[in-house]
């Protein structure tokens, strides 16, 4: 099975965090057999009072897990999805670049 992580922006607003729950949700129904994660929302209710650099850590150890990551909502401005993308880079993980993206190349695949 799959493990994807999805990066979505922050800020400590509750509607990028809803946005990207929605998205991992939507994700989800079109993929049951793949298992979709967010550093902001698999932290817990922790997340606000959590030091950014220690919160980052452990979105970073999530995506060192995972097999792939999708860029999501606006990244290009969020420097903490900017980090994931350089990490998953560096290491090697598979980036899409949009959930459009994802979804073809996972269709193609004959993952639906």
């Amino acid at each position: 099975m799959q493990l994807i992580y999805v990066a979505h922006p922050y800020g400590g607003r509750r509607d990028n965090f809803n946005a990207c729950h929605e998205n991992i949700d939507k994700l989800q129904q079109l993929f049951p057999g793949v298992t979709f994660v967010a550093g902001v929302t698999s932290i817990g209710g922790n997340y606000d009072e959590t030091p950014y650099r220690v919160g980052m850590a452990h979105c970073l150890e999530l995506l060192s897990r995972c097999d792939a990551i999708i860029m999501t909502g606006a990244y290009m401005s969020s420097v903490g999805c900017q980090a994931e993308e350089a990490f998953a880079e560096w290491r090697g993980i598979k980036i899409y670049e949009n959930t459009a993206i994802f979804i073809e190349a996972m269709k193609g695949a004959n993952h639906e």
